[in-house]
């Protein structure tokens, strides 16, 4: 008889399942002790300062947790119904020595224990597509969604229950109340949408030349935090140059297009909380050489000597000729050269006006 017991105790115990977790971190002697945690969505920290003036205060933009400078003793909660990610911190009296990180790893199945007249967790935000499971432990309730149409709903009943509905259903904010105890015992499921990067601009056969500002632009979607910017002028190669290393996600960010030239570039725009969330441009953009400035030309008899500014990583210079002031393509080549300067010999003197073009290029 005392097997069966055990045993059927331990089934029970087994059933019922795990909420969200505490995380404790200490603070004293300049240090945060258990500093770099990795929790799920949903779970909570409580930093507790037993020595000296500390707080704790997040370091990304924008400041999503953290609580004033202050003596001991205190403690500090925060519950990271957060997207997955890694949220680093501080303490800002002494930010070289004291710092931290929470690491958030989504949570795709969610507790909610039903009890004591209480949803608990009463609030929680999930991804969509996830899962919520609510498991009643005591006394008669129901889990009733209040919107229209009603989308989730259970009949009131005792004892032990579990109800679980995946949210599939559109972002928003779901209310629900037992119909037993009506709005005194209600709970909401926010749900939002993945993670989600995508880069418009440059996405693929554009051409910037250096020197000139263009808008690197991408939309998202719950996304927390600033990203970070880079370049790819070899692709498909894995060498990545970082333009801006971190910039507020606003989905455009001006950039003044740097050397070296290259045909094969691509831009990626990655989110730093989440350096998982990311994308790049679907194909190659061009970044030619840049065109050279201050060209010169005077004539000498039949001759006409052109004199330019030498535009770096060149190899050499192509030279074109119209007659045509709005001949934008200068078909007429007139010849090559390593240097900044070309004379064009022999030129009719019948024509009043020449005009000139001046193109680098790379072997």
């Amino acid at each position: 008889m005392k097997k069966v017991f055990l045993f059927a105790l331990a089934i029970f115990a087994l059933a019922i399942p795990a909420m969200a977790t505490q995380w404790a971190v200490s603070v004293i002697d300049f240090a945060f002790i258990s500093a770099d945690i990795t929790i799920l969505q949903g779970d909570t920290v409580v930093w507790t300062n037993s020595a000296g003036f500390h707080n704790v205060h997040h370091t990304g933009n924008p400041t999503l947790f953290g609580n004033a400078v202050a003596e001991n003793p205190w403690t500090y909660t925060f519950v990271f119904n957060l997207p997955p990610g890694v949220y680093d911190y501080l303490c800002e009296v002494h930010p070289e020595d004291m710092l931290g990180s929470v690491t958030v790893n989504r949570r795709t199945l969610w507790n909610v224990r039903v009890a004591n007249f209480t949803f608990t967790p009463q609030n929680i935000t999930v991804t969509q597509g996830d899962t919520v499971r609510w498991t009643n432990t005591s006394g008669t309730h129901s889990v009733h969604h209040t919107g229209m149409p009603v989308l989730f709903d259970t009949n009131p009943a005792s004892g032990a229950w579990t109800y679980t509905v995946p949210f599939t259903f559109a972002a928003a904010t779901y209310n629900y109340i037992c119909e037993v105890h009506g709005a005194g015992m209600s709970g909401s499921v926010t749900v939002q949408l993945p993670p989600s990067l995508t880069i418009s601009s440059p996405n693929g056969g554009e051409t910037w030349d250096i020197g000139s500002a263009h808008n690197v632009t991408w939309t998202s979607s719950s996304v927390f935090g600033e990203v970070k910017i880079e370049i790819n002028r070899t692709f498909p190669s894995i060498t990545w140059e970082t333009i801006l290393a971190n910039t507020t996600n606003d989905g455009s960010e001006s950039w003044v297009v740097t050397s070296p030239p290259s045909s094969t570039c691509r831009i990626r725009v990655v989110s730093i909380n989440q350096p998982s969330v990311g994308d790049s441009s679907n194909s190659d953009f061009s970044i030619p050489l840049g065109i050279p400035q201050g060209l010169v030309a005077k004539s000498f008899g039949n001759d006409i000597v052109l004199n330019w500014q030498s535009v770096a990583g060149a190899d050499g210079y192509n030279v074109y000729r119209s007659t045509i002031v709005t001949d934008a393509v200068y078909s007429e080549f007139v010849g090559t050269t390593a240097s900044t300067t070309l004379t064009d010999v022999g030129v009719a003197v019948a024509n009043p006006k020449y005009f000139y073009q001046v193109r680098a290029f790379t072997n």
